[in-house]
């Protein structure tokens, strides 16, 4: 479950209202979708500007907003939460619920190989150990929090894919989930030279694994 009071008070958020509810279910990110006990967290991206789409979240029954500014409709028997930056708001929440938790992170980066190196690690270790995968194709720092969303306590290990968009993206990713353990997948691929030779044989690839770990961990 997602509280309230570990988004607001980190974030440094404002209350807009009288809070309501103070757990949620998950988070969503389209006011269509929207189900009873989610918190809808609004973008404002060169895309366009969900703030628009509050009300229409609301009526499909999140009980929970985040957002940059006061909605423009009754929000009444909602919680809203006032931010400077609803990303920035949801890594610093996912810090605070895994230093809370405890939870060792195993971070997986790299061009390609993500899901399947996450998988494969999960199902190892899910052997002798409860583990948190991170199965969903959302890329950048927004796909930490909404990866952590379904977190619980009995979790001993949660292994994420940091899968960046844009210059920058794996900084702020790493800063939100210190990981215990790194591992990158890198993939690149050969292409030939001449035309012709491109027309006879399909590129090959090039793949190498490797993994960083923290001193004190004995694998």
């Amino acid at each position: 479950m997602i509280s309230l009071y570990d988004i607001l008070e980190p974030a440094n958020g404002q209350l807009f209202g009288e809070p309501d509810a103070h757990l949620f279910t998950d988070f969503c990110l389209d006011a269509a979708s929207a189900q009873p006990s989610q918190l809808y967290v609004t973008l404002k991206t060169d895309r366009g500007d969900t703030h628009h789409y509050i009300e229409e979240a609301i009526d499909n029954g999140a009980t929970g907003v985040l957002c940059t500014r006061p909605p423009d409709c009754d929000t009444t028997g909602v919680s809203v939460v006032l931010v400077r930056n609803t990303v920035d708001a949801l890594l610093t929440w996912s810090r605070v619920v895994l230093g809370k938790l405890g939870t060792k992170v195993i971070g997986v980066a790299g061009s390609s190989g993500k899901t399947m190196t996450v998988q494969a690690i999960a199902r190892v270790l899910g052997l002798s150990s409860t583990v948190h995968a991170d199965l969903d194709e959302y890329t950048g720092p927004l796909g930490i929090p909404l990866a952590l969303a379904q977190l619980k306590p009995e979790h001993d290990y949660a292994v994420l894919k940091l899968d960046v968009r844009q210059p920058g993206d794996m900084a702020e990713m790493v800063q939100a989930v210190e990981p215990d353990v790194g591992v990158v997948t890198i993939s690149t691929t050969l292409a030939p030279m001449s035309s012709k030779s491109r027309q006879r044989s399909p590129p090959k690839r090039a793949f190498s694994f490797s993994i960083s770990r923290r001193p004190e961990w004995p694998f």
